[in-house]
């Protein structure tokens, strides 16, 4: 619907943002001792000039080049795929970008952004109009939020193509030759101009008279608009609480506490929840061996029905799974438990279905502990109104505060619900959202690989003189 907004929709014009540490992750779960947890460097497309601190050097490897034409407007289509918890702000020099897609849903393109922020797994599609003096500018990429003590960010170049440009070096093309630019990176401590500002993970979204930018500001299409959604009064209201949870030598080293857990650095060890039930994957895939729920009591649990071994106030590892009907218009509402303000958050991500926003915001700072009376009582639903929401399944939740979505369960199937930080969800902070009943799902293809009866396939290389022909990749019966 907005294609008459751009001239340009080309496969080279993906930015794929990753974080990139120089630790393995089996050094963090679980357990191996090691200094911090942190972002070493980010990459463009699988390349970046990782900076070293102690030495004041930056690897002299080649960048990501993006070319245009001058006066044509390009696609852009970003990818947030980091697996930690720095935020991406990307800015590109002396230019701006019209916000056109979220989440690979069509918005209206209302919002031309100087810095558009982007948090783990979201993504946005924007259009950029070359219409600078041809020449190269810096796409510039830095962690913010948590990881701004980190100091780590990194560049592409967006170069203009015009008759003049440069002769490539010697047994090079143009394109990498401009990957290895001879002007300096620009400094970290010379930030360009924020200008506007679009998805700061921290920004009071929905606050009166605010002035921010978020992502639920964006508006889809008149008939994209889903009015019995909006207005239906929910079938199930679900309300989760993601929990990071200090865990000691006790918890970890007790009969039912080694699961699952991450050393962040020293002694620190961290369990992830979701209304103090760390999940378990079970043993087998639900999606395509549902015959194995054989007994739904003993194999899933909620907040209502826990193992006999688990008490309310305490943690508990089990296979959380939320189950509703096929059809059924669900409302969660997610909130950050910590106590204390920080620059952290948790990107929420469902799979399976998109879902719209309908409110967003921060708790009091008098509110510590009692957090679901609070949202209860809340009853101001500040969004859509006249708005025509955006489609969207990953959204921030904000660090001690909460985002209010809602969806209708048209997809049947056993669907992930988590936080998208990579060692968050491996630590247990998900769940299994299950809509309809199996009979309902789309079925696996035949022959389709099941687990634990998986058999490559055997070579049948039978040699005279070897007996019964068994050989190194034929499988016998004895």
């Amino acid at each position: 619907m907005n294609r008459a907004h751009y001239d340009y929709d080309l496969s080279e014009h993906r930015i794929i943002i990753a974080d990139w540490t120089l630790d393995m992750v089996e050094k963090w779960v679980p357990g191996i001792q090691n200094d911090s947890m942190r972002v070493n460097s980010i990459l463009i497309n699988g390349r970046g000039r990782y900076f070293n601190e102690t030495t004041g050097t930056r690897k002299d490897a080649p960048l990501t080049v993006y070319q245009v034409e001058y006066g044509k407007r390009y696609r852009f289509r970003l990818i947030s795929s980091g697996s930690q918890y720095c935020p991406f702000q990307m800015q590109i020099q002396n230019h701006s970008m019209l916000i056109i897609s979220t989440d690979g849903g069509t918005v209206q393109p209302q919002h031309t952004v100087d810095t558009l922020v982007s948090i783990s797994g979201e993504r946005y599609d924007f259009v950029l109009t070359a219409n600078q003096p041809p020449g190269n500018y810096w796409v510039r990429v830095r962690g913010i939020g948590f990881c701004d003590p980190m100091r780590v960010e990194d560049f592409a170049i967006l170069s203009y193509h015009t008759k003049e440009t440069f002769p490539p070096a010697s047994g090079l093309t143009v394109a990498q030759t401009l990957a290895f630019p001879q002007e300096p990176l620009p400094a970290y401590d010379d930030p360009y101009p924020e200008g506007i500002v679009f998805n700061h993970q921290t920004a009071p979204c929905y606050t009166p008279n605010d002035t921010y930018l978020c992502a639920a500001d964006l508006e889809s299409y008149e008939e994209f608009r889903d009015n019995e959604l909006i207005d239906a009064v929910p079938d199930h209201t679900f309300f989760l609480g993601f929990n990071v949870i200090e865990a000691n030598n006790s918890l970890l080293f007790s009969k039912r506490g080694f699961s699952h857990f991450a050393t962040v650095r020293g002694r620190f060890n961290t369990i992830g929840a979701t209304n103090m039930i760390s999940f378990v994957p079970p043993s087998f895939p639900l999606l395509i061996q549902p015959e194995q729920i054989v007994d739904e009591n003993a194999q899933f649990c909620n907040v209502s029905h826990k193992p006999a071994h688990c008490t309310d106030d305490h943690l508990c590892f089990c296979t959380h799974r939320m189950k509703v009907k096929h059809n059924d218009v669900i409302e969660i509402v997610l909130y950050d438990t910590a106590e204390i303000r920080q620059k952290f958050y948790h990107p929420f991500h469902l799979h399976g279905h998109r879902f719209i926003v309908t409110d967003t915001g921060r708790f009091p700072n008098d509110i510590l502990t009692d957090q679901i009376t609070y949202l209860r009582n809340l009853q101001t639903v500040r969004r859509p109104n006249a708005h025509c929401p955006p489609y969207k399944d990953t959204m921030s939740i904000p660090n001690r505060g909460y985002v209010r979505v809602r969806f209708r369960a048209d997809n049947p199937g056993f669907w992930l619900v988590h936080c998208h930080f990579e060692w968050h969800l491996a630590n247990g902070m998900g769940l299994v959202l299950q809509i309809g009943e199996p009979d309902e799902m789309l079925k696996p293809p035949a022959n389709f690989p099941r687990c634990g009866s998986y058999q490559p396939p055997l070579e049948e290389a039978e040699e005279e003189g070897e007996g019964n022909g068994c050989g190194p990749l034929m499988r016998c019966d004895p």
